[in-house]
């Protein structure tokens, strides 16, 4: 399921392009996937929504401002930086969610994220054809470390908190908290104008946005979340970097090069660590050790375990 998730917010990156293009200001598209987002979780779960308990309402509220701030921030920042630099930083969420969940949750990273983590860095590197020639911490930049912190939050949060929480009561708040606060960035940086818009060339992708890229996605992150670790969905989600390049590509906004090869088999050799069930990783193996001058014969158990997955026991 998130990887699903993972497809069409690729595919977003191409859509928000096309709005852009029409016209639409950045807070305005934000508005709409806010604030659809709630509309339609309100006309299939309106009855549901009014028995939600406060305990509810504040997890969702959370949530929501989680995941405003992430947006907010990185659209932001993208107006101070490169869209590369933004790309390399925002993926630096998936070190920050087992930080996050250990420090907070108390929950110990597996030994198999951190090879993965590394992967999805380097990855990611290559993929938005970053370079660290005359890089710098500037404003844009903290921006969205702030919003890579921000998302980093909310999926270790959904992933714990969230929990016990029904999905759609996280979903509405995290639509209502979105829409309010692109509202604010659409006063704040755009200026609060609307240009001249080519409403029909939009209908099709605002429909899209709405209803795949908010309603569908915010739904399956936050149910598939409730069966998966918080560490390992933060790496499944930089297969977004993945198949928003691959959209790109076949849209005819990148050309494919080296970089974007070995960038996106990099990320997603990470996710098939995270992915792969223990009984098909590489095995460690150890020799038995001699046994000392002397000693007398080993035990029939002892004798079963020449070898062992993972480090052998004294």
């Amino acid at each position: 399921m998130l990887i699903a998730v993972t497809i069409v917010w690729g595919s977003g990156f191409t859509i928000v392009k096309l709005l852009i293009n029409a016209g639409m200001p950045v807070g305005m598209v934000n508005m709409f996937r806010g604030f659809g987002l709630a509309l339609l979780v309100a006309v299939f779960f309106g009855k549901q929504l009014i028995k939600m308990s406060l305990r509810e309402a504040a997890v969702g509220i959370i949530a929501g401002v989680f995941n405003a701030g992430g947006y907010l921030l990185q659209s932001a920042g993208l107006t101070m930086t490169t869209p590369s630099t933004s790309a390399f930083l925002t993926i630096l969420n998936t070190v920050f969610v087992p930080i996050i969940a250990f420090l907070v949750y108390k929950v110990k990273p597996g030994l198999r994220l951190l090879p993965a983590i590394l992967l999805a860095v380097v990855g990611t590197f290559f993929l938005t054809g970053m370079s660290f020639d005359n890089f710098t911490l500037g404003k844009g930049e903290w921006l969205t470390i702030g919003c890579a912190l921000c998302y980093a939050a909310l999926i270790a949060f959904i992933g714990n908190t969230g929990k016990g929480v029904p999905s759609y009561t996280t979903a509405f708040w995290m639509g209502i908290m979105q829409g309010v606060g692109s509202l604010a960035y659409f006063f704040v940086f755009d200026g609060g104008t609307v240009g001249a818009i080519d409403w029909a060339r939009i209908i099709l992708p605002i429909a899209y946005i709405v209803v795949l890229g908010s309603f569908f996605t915010t739904f399956a992150q936050v149910v598939s979340q409730k069966s998966i670790d918080s560490a390992s969905a933060a790496m499944i989600m930089t297969l977004e970097a993945v198949f928003g390049t691959l959209i790109s590509l076949i849209a005819g906004y990148d050309k494919f090069g080296w970089r974007l090869g070995l960038g996106g088999a990099l990320i997603l050799a990470g996710v098939i660590i995270v992915l792969l069930p223990e009984d098909k990783l590489p095995k460690i193996r150890f020799k038995k050790a001699a046994a000392a001058p002397g000693s007398e014969a080993v035990s029939a158990r002892n004798e079963d375990t020449d070898s062992v997955d993972g480090i052998t026991k004294a």
